[in-house]
């Protein structure tokens, strides 16, 4: 199931969020540099990646930045115009920019040493598989169905009509023909108030429309203290085309 919503691409919503997790979190999580290092020691010099759902291209700045000597030749694909615009910033020329769905990926089969996703959950096995060489590997970096989110991200799970588990991703690749899937899962502490995670939710419209009630229900959640600490989601999942 797809999961479309014009607002998270909306560029003033995609430089707010950027500017919220970076001064909340930076990228120095466990799971970053787990997730960077993976791509980087499977991925050969001048090999050629393809970041989908690449949106202001966090990730493919990210691997210039710690495999610049690499030389990789990167290319970020996003469905939007506007994210694909807020991303030419970043990328000063070192990698292309295209805009394109994920489940027709406009690219001859097996174009690709590696293919890379990060918080991209709209992603088709089949057509990455096909873009793919062989012996060419997936990273793909999601959230659980709480989405990083912990009681408030339970709460929500239940007026949704789809959430994805790891295992129905595992599922997924390997029903498309992927091999070797290797699934990481994390649980890192967060801390946020109320107004932190309304913050959150509104930079991230998570495809369920907010009542009143809801909202009356999530502030019960953080209790007097207005503070919550809880353990988030995180994992990834690494696979390989034969």
């Amino acid at each position: 199931a797809r999961v479309d919503n014009p607002e998270f691409y909306d560029t003033q919503a995609t430089l707010a969020r950027e500017a919220f997790f970076k001064l909340k979190y930076g990228t120095g999580m466990q799971i970053y540099d787990d997730f960077f290092n993976a791509i980087i020691a499977n991925t050969t010099a001048r090999g050629r990646i393809l970041d989908i759902g690449t949106g202001n291209g966090f990730v493919l700045e990210e691997l210039h930045k710690r495999a610049e000597d690499m030389r990789y030749e990167m290319i970020g694909l996003d469905l939007s115009e506007d994210m694909i615009k807020s991303g030419l910033v970043r990328s000063n020329r070192r990698w292309r920019r295209v805009i394109g769905d994920n489940f027709r990926m406009p690219f001859p089969n097996e174009s690709f040493d590696s293919v890379t996703a990060n918080n991209s959950p709209n992603i088709s096995g089949e057509e990455t598989y096909t873009v793919l060489k062989r012996g060419g590997r997936l990273f793909f970096k999601e959230y659980g169905p709480e989405r990083g989110l912990g009681p408030v991200g339970r709460f929500l799970r239940e007026k949704q009509e789809a959430s994805r588990t790891p295992k129905d991703y595992v599922d997924l690749l390997k029903n498309s023909g992927f091999k070797d899937i290797e699934l990481r899962q994390y649980a890192l502490e967060r801390e946020y108030t109320f107004n932190d995670m309304m913050a959150v939710l509104r930079l991230f419209p998570l495809g369920c429309k907010l009542e009143a009630s809801d909202i009356d229900h999530i502030r019960s959640i953080f209790g007097r203290d207005n503070k919550l600490v809880f353990l988030t989601d995180p994992f990834f999942i690494i696979c390989k085309k034969d």
